[in-house]
Formats: structure tokens, sequence, C-alpha cells
């Protein structure tokens, strides 16, 4: 079947679904199931997963045909398969259970339901939850928005201007950490390039460090602590740290980057 033809099909079958076909279209496709059972797996596929999301969800889904091309493969799967059985097997056992071991039933239902559970994460988690921790970070990492001393400055802060120009990050860490006393360094732009350098040598822990010092800074430019501690835990993903640093962010309209930090955090929820 090419394309085009698994898209007719496809648009029929949601006909059927939602029952906008004749009464006598409805019968001529039920009598076809009938005799097509790769077409009536199809069905039972197609409404298993519309049941599984609201209307809005659904329309989304059904636009993404790769989505929903892996998700009708992991109906199809023997794990799921298996599942299915499992969840059959045990809602027939707490029925005939029910009446005379009260008890058993119990423990019963309480396993049907977490094989409900298993179940439906393992088809729907990889929908809900498109966008990782990773995938968010992509999207809002700034770290080219960091701003350059073009006027002349102490020593210190010049050193860590051209050796960060240069790329140099593991010698702005060492000079950093051998002059971590020197005045000059605690300035606002050298600090977030000195955490910088330590995140992108994966070293996320001194990272964070670093930027508290910058937040503790009595600057207009300190609340850039914030932003980029979330980052660095994007990063991670730590989503727990992540989302108590966004609540940080939006809890002030003059923090950096507060609309973005809202926008973010409403695609967290």
């Amino acid at each position: 079947m090419n394309s085009n033809q698994e898209d007719k099909m496809q648009e029929i079958i949601e006909s059927y679904l939602n029952d906008v076909m004749s009464k006598e279209e409805r019968t001529a496709f039920e009598d076809k199931m009938q005799e097509d059972k790769a077409l009536k797996e199809e069905v039972l596929i197609c409404k298993a997963l519309q049941e599984s999301f609201n209307e809005n969800d659904w329309h989304k889904l059904d636009r993404d045909e790769e989505t929903l091309k892996t998700m009708k493969g992991n109906l199809r799967s023997s794990e799921f398969q298996n599942l299915s059985k499992m969840i059959r097997e045990t809602e027939q056992t707490y029925l005939k259970t029910k009446s005379r071991k009260p008890k058993l039933s119990r423990r019963y239902a309480y396993l049907g339901i977490a094989a409900s559970i298993i179940l439906f994460i393992s088809i729907v988690f990889p929908f809900m939850f498109n966008n990782t921790l990773g995938d968010y970070y992509n999207e809002y990492e700034d770290w080219g928005d960091i701003p350059s001393m073009t006027e002349k400055g102490a020593e210190g802060v010049l050193n860590i201007e051209t050796l960060y120009a240069s790329k140099k990050y593991g010698e702005i860490i060492s000079y950093y950490e051998t002059n971590t006393e020197a005045t000059d360094v605690l300035e606002p732009y050298s600090l977030m390039k000195v955490g910088f350098s330590y995140f992108h040598n994966d070293q996320y822990k001194e990272a964070l460090e670093t930027f508290d010092v910058l937040i503790k800074l009595d600057s207009l430019e300190s609340s850039r602590g914030y932003w980029y501690k979330l980052l660095v835990y994007l990063k991670e993903e730590n989503a727990m740290k992540a989302k108590e640093t966004l609540s940080i962010i939006i809890s002030n309209k003059n923090n950096h980057n507060y609309k973005e930090a809202v926008v973010l955090s409403k695609k967290m929820e």
C-alpha cells in the first residue's frame, strides 16, 4: 500500500471511529473488517490511540506521521500484547474472585491498575514528553549572548576577555582558580565567562558555584546567574532543580530572560 492509499485508508478509519459514515457505509466497512484481519487490527489500534488522548492532542498526533507510526508500532509490539493480555487476565480473575475472596480480589485489582499504568506509560510517555530537558536546553541556550568588556578594565578582566575570545577555556579556569581573591576577577561579565568555561569543560558543579558568586554580586547583571544555572540544570537533565530555578526567575519581572522563563515554565508543567 503506497502513502496515498494509506492516507485514504486512515481517513476512512477516522470516519468510522468518529461515526460520520452513513449507515450503509458503516455496515460495508464492518463487513470488510470481518474479512480483513489487518484492517481490523488497524482500526483497533487507531481506536486505542484516540481514546488515550484528548481531541487537541489527537489532532497533533495525527499530523505527526512519524510519531503516529512509532506509536502504532508500540501497540503492535509483543510487549504491548503481553501487557494487554495480563490486564485482561487480571480483570477476569478479579471478577471471578470479587464475590468470594475480597482480600484476594483487591490484590488482583491493584495488579490490574499497575499493569494499566505500565501500559499507559509505555505508549503515551514518548508522545506526551516529546521534549526532553536536553531539547529545552538546545532551544534556550544563549551562551553567545554573554556581553564583552569593550572598555579598558583591570588586568584580570582583560586577561579573561582575551582568553575567552580565543576559546581557551581551560586557561580561563586556571587563571580564575589562582586569582580567586583578586577583586578585578570578581566582575559580572568575567564571572559569566568563567562559569561558561567550567560548563564547557563539563565541570557543572564548579559552573554552578561560579554562577552563585555572580548572583551574590551587587550588580544589575546578577540575575543572569539564575538563567545560566537553569541552562546547566537543563543540560544535566535535573528537572527538579530546573523548575526551582525557573520559579526564582519568574518571581521577579526584572530578572534576566523573565519572559523566556515564563514560557519555558509553562512548557515544563
